[in-house]
């Protein structure tokens, strides 16, 4: 069975999700968490809440990757909905009325469905309101609320700060301001949870059919070939990362890089070699104009394979990455 991961927090809670969709939940998604993902094989990805202030948020990059992995990715309701108006132009499928807002340049800021929450022990209770949710309460409940009302309930709502963002701050505010007596059990009458409702679409979405996206064949740049591999081995950055780390998570002994360089090292320049249009990696150490006193042509060979890429400026290469694509028997 193909495994469906779904990152969700605040919007949905887990036991209305499941009763939808059968997946793997996981927490409001950090950055590195859709590589991990990928890594593990998922075949479905739902990005619905991720984190935006205690953790660095998801990359794009890592969506994107995805997507040229082949694992369709969905997005809705929250960070979803943000990064898939972002991406869907490159194949992440949003989903819902505010990845719409979004698209359609309706709403900007973060802060629109930005919410503060509590602990994933009591189900990630969302503690403050975002400010999609005042929108769609606002545009459904039509002639309920009077322009000027619809306008003020929004000023006042953009007015706090969005962990302050409470319905019952909100409705203070407005007191304060001199708001009729009734607008605030209008909005509670009339109120909309936007971010739930486009959770649920997503996730009937997917549990009706995964849609696969355009694959996109972009070389990744080097230096995110490291972050990747960083994130996907659990580390917080690329500058984290070690052949000795990448050796240990394959259960190899670290006491063998030494030969593991010098196969991979050789394995690169020979490779680049043929596609240059020498039969033998001599030729084109010659070619190149590499000499060193005191060296045979063999034992130049073996220097130049010792040194490595990276010596003469081949930026592209990293001993790390080449690794654990060898070990996970992958052709570079």
């Amino acid at each position: 069975m193909d495994r469906t991961v779904v990152f969700l927090g605040p919007s949905l809670a887990r036991a209305s999700a499941e009763a939808i969709l059968a997946a793997d939940y996981q927490p409001p998604a950090r950055r590195g968490d859709i590589y991990r993902a990928v890594r593990a094989g998922t075949r479905c990805i739902v990005l619905i809440d991720g984190e935006f202030h205690g953790s660095p948020s998801v990359w794009p990059r890592e969506i994107l990757d995805a997507l040229d992995a082949g694992v369709p990715v969905y997005g809705a309701s929250s960070m979803g909905a943000l990064r898939a108006a972002e991406l869907h132009p490159f194949g992440m499928l949003g989903v819902g009325r505010i990845f719409h807002w979004y698209r359609e340049g309706i709403i900007e800021a973060d802060d629109e469905v930005a919410l503060i929450h509590g602990p994933a022990e009591l189900g990630w209770p969302a503690l403050s309101e975002p400010l999609v949710n005042v929108r769609a309460t606002l545009e459904d409940a039509g002639p309920v609320f009077t322009p000027a009302e619809t306008e003020r309930v929004l000023a006042t709502a953009r007015g706090l700060y969005f962990p302050e963002r409470t319905r019952a701050a909100l409705l203070a505010s407005l007191m304060a301001t001199g708001a009729d007596a009734t607008l605030g059990a209008r909005l509670n009458e009339h109120w909309v949870d936007q971010k739930r409702l486009d959770a649920e679409q997503a996730l009937l979405t997917v549990a009706a059919g995964v849609a696969d996206p355009p694959g996109l064949a972009r070389k990744p740049h080097p230096d995110w070939a490291r972050a990747r591999l960083a994130f996907e081995l659990g580390l917080d950055s690329s500058s984290a990362l070690s052949a000795e780390q990448v050796a240990r998570a394959h259960g190899l002994d670290p006491s063998r890089l030494p030969e593991f360089f010098r196969i991979l090292s050789a394995r690169f320049f020979e490779q680049r070699a043929a596609a240059e249009g020498d039969a033998d990696l001599a030729a084109w150490i010659r070619r190149q104009g590499i000499r060193r006193a005191g060296l045979d042509e063999r034992a130049l060979r073996d220097w130049v394979i010792a040194a490595g890429p990276p010596h003469f400026g081949y930026a592209s290469w990293h001993f790390e990455t080449a690794l654990d694509l060898h070990l996970r028997g992958i052709s570079p």
